[in-house]
């Protein structure tokens, strides 16, 4: 929930468009007159609860005492992309599970679409890291070539060195490299390879964000005149737990202590500096502030 000041200072104004069944719902937040910020449902899906470690057992039994079936207990959970217009340029956090998640998946084209944004007028596509539920939307796989083929032909891709580093140079997902190199095929300078400190396209701000993946990195956005927003990425995989206790890690993280640092630093971070927070995995629509009382971290989501 935002506080009266910051409606003013951001003139945010939050559009639900909750369409006819064949159009995807998504969020605008008119920031200014020369940036809008769109939040984006690229696709829902069910992480078990048992992916979830150092989960305090009072969750554990609230959950279980919920749950009904033979099935395992999960976590309804969304994958978010976010769009900025900026200027004139169209930026991308995250490209979403595109076709890797089956006829659930690929809603940011879509979305796109709506917005009357042709494939070719996005200028970059900013990764927070390289798993496929934030990188198969960059391409699409033609079965006669056998190849992946960009979805964005004249976006550039920034991506973290050590992410870079780990998925095509050292081969850890063929499937991944694959994607990845769809652009590098298109020019060498398709592909911007940045590091912690870095500032993209002269907007971005990079973040070291470790933990989740060797390279997981977070953008810090500043609009001139405005609040900041903080594109975090995975630093949260369970909007209703992990903000409260953010020693809960996922199976996934590559370091489950470097990913409980970042979640700290960035959660502490948020509250001090008031930043806007935007996560790929948060409930939807993905957007709005954390607070801190009692010596615990809450979610405040944007209404």
């Amino acid at each position: 929930m935002f506080n009266k000041s910051t409606l003013s200072l951001l003139s945010l104004i939050i559009c639900s468009h909750a369409f006819a069944s064949s159009l995807e719902p998504y969020s605008k937040i008119e920031i200014n007159n020369k940036n809008t910020l769109y939040t984006i449902n690229d696709a829902n899906i069910d992480l078990a609860a048992s992916l979830f470690q150092n989960v305090p057992q009072s969750i554990t039994d609230s959950l279980l005492k919920a749950h009904s079936g033979d099935s395992e207990p999960s976590f309804r959970t969304p994958i978010n992309t976010f769009l900025i217009a900026k200027d004139g340029q169209n930026y991308l956090i995250d490209a979403g599970g595109g076709e890797c998640l089956g006829q659930d998946g690929n809603k940011t084209r879509k979305v796109l679409e709506q917005l009357n944004i042709a494939p070719n007028k996005i200028n970059g596509v900013l990764l927070t890291h390289a798993h496929t539920d934030h990188i198969c939307g960059l391409a699409t796989y033609n079965k006669e070539k056998d190849k992946w083929e960009p979805s964005y032909p004249n976006a550039t891709l920034f991506i973290n060195e050590l992410e870079y580093q780990h998925w095509v140079v050292q081969e850890n997902d063929k499937q991944v490299k694959a994607i990845l190199n769809a652009y590098s095929n298109l020019g060498t300078d398709k592909i911007v390879k940045f590091k912690a400190g870095d500032k993209l396209v002269d907007t971005f701000e990079v973040f070291d964000a470790k933990g989740h993946t060797v390279g997981h990195s977070a953008f810090l956005w500043q609009p001139e005149d405005q609040e900041a927003w903080i594109f975090f990425g995975d630093i949260i995989h369970n909007t209703d737990n992990q903000f409260a206790n953010p020693e809960i890690t996922i199976s996934f993280d590559s370091n489950p202590t470097d990913a409980i640092k970042s979640r700290n630093y960035f959660l502490e971070q948020a509250f001090i500096n008031k930043w806007n927070i935007a996560g790929a995995h948060i409930n939807s629509p993905g957007i709005g502030k954390v607070d801190f009382s009692d010596k615990t971290y809450k979610w405040l989501p944007h209404k």
